[in-house]
């Protein structure tokens, strides 16, 4: 599962307004942690990570409610 894990495209998303953390756990379980400096940072982050995460697995991004643009 490790090679599967997207870790530099997570080490991406790091910059001076967030540091962001990886990693395996024990039981196949990976974690990823972030501290934001404001919630805008946040934000950006938490849409940029979903997005990765889905097209990773290959999976259809859903809308969470939003109208397609």
């Amino acid at each position: 599962m490790t090679k599967l894990w997207p870790a530099t495209k997570l080490d991406a998303l790091s910059s001076d307004d967030i540091s962001l953390g990886h990693g395996a756990l024990r039981g196949g379980v990976y974690v990823i942690r972030a501290l934001c400096r404001d919630g805008m940072s946040a934000r950006k982050l938490i849409e940029n990570l979903r997005q990765l995460l889905y097209t990773h697995a290959e999976l259809t991004t859903p809308s969470l409610g939003r109208v397609p643009s």
